[in-house]
């Protein structure tokens, strides 16, 4: 079973019905006990974006980068520092499941050139897709450039 995006799975309720018709039950019952409720939970999340130099293992420090929408324009900007840089998602979040965004570099310390922009969506169940040049993905928690 699966939740619509952006939402967890509700836990299961118990109930049953009376030999007056109406519902029984821990849950969210109606006054007239004609109507159970199930509510799914919002799930808001996060995900890490990082700068590593190639084969690196460490945050570099001092990179600019910033997460654009498709059509280019800023959702959200930083400069790297010793730690992967989270952004909630969700309904509430700065990003949005099932919505497709660009990890931007804007500024590469001294000695470092500057990466490619890297597409990437955030799904359903908050993991991220890297959306490849050949169009394949790569699933991935964390996002490294």
């Amino acid at each position: 079973m699966e939740a619509p995006a952006g939402y967890a799975v509700a836990e299961d309720i118990r109930f049953s019905v009376d030999t007056n018709r109406t519902i029984v039950s821990d849950g969210e019952v109606s006054d007239d006990g004609m109507v159970l409720t199930m509510r799914d939970p919002l799930w808001d999340n996060s995900v890490s974006l990082s700068k590593k130099a190639v084969g690196g293992t460490t945050e570099l420090a001092g990179t600019k980068l910033s997460v654009l929408n498709e059509d280019g324009s800023v959702v959200e900007t930083w400069t790297a520092d010793n730690k992967a840089h989270k952004i909630t998602i969700g309904q509430t979040g700065v990003l949005k499941y099932a919505s497709v965004y660009i990890l931007h570099e804007d500024a590469a310390p001294d000695g470092y050139l500057t990466t490619e922009d890297i597409r990437f969506i955030v799904k359903s169940d908050g993991t991220m897709a890297v959306i490849g040049n050949d169009g394949g993905v790569v699933t991935s928690d964390n996002l490294s450039c």
